[in-house]
């Protein structure tokens, strides 16, 4: 009855699926926009030729404390490399940054503009 128990036990465990860790943002946290439009923009590379993935970014902003944008998809896709591109209004400070694809997160440019 033992090894019934065990056998079942170790079919059970193989068929829990495991979903991979995404990148997570490395360096470029506390980036900041101190007024106006930004535009923010992140690069995961190495990401082995995956289907287009997501962005989730937090960001700590002057009037409504810290909030989540996304999950946003991808601005290009090719074999190694995902950018996303998202916008911001007024202050906002970059607390993390995640996506669920493979490989490095980095944050590659942040542009501030005043209002039109």
């Amino acid at each position: 009855m033992t090894r019934l128990l065990v056998v079942v036990g170790l079919l059970g465990a193989l068929a829990i699926p495991v979903a991979a860790p995404g990148a997570v943002l490395e360096k470029g946290a506390g980036a900041t926009c101190a007024s106006g439009v930004g535009t923010w923009n992140f690069v995961n590379n190495k990401t082995e030729g995956a289907a287009a993935g997501s962005l989730t970014v937090f960001f700590d902003t002057e009037e409504f404390g810290v909030i989540q944008f996304g999950p946003i998809g991808p601005t290009v896709v090719n074999k190694s490399v995902q950018k996303f591109t998202l916008f911001t209004n007024n202050r906002a400070t970059l607390v993390s940054a995640s996506t669920d694809l493979p490989g490095k997160l980095v944050l590659e440019s942040v542009g501030c503009a005043p209002f039109a």
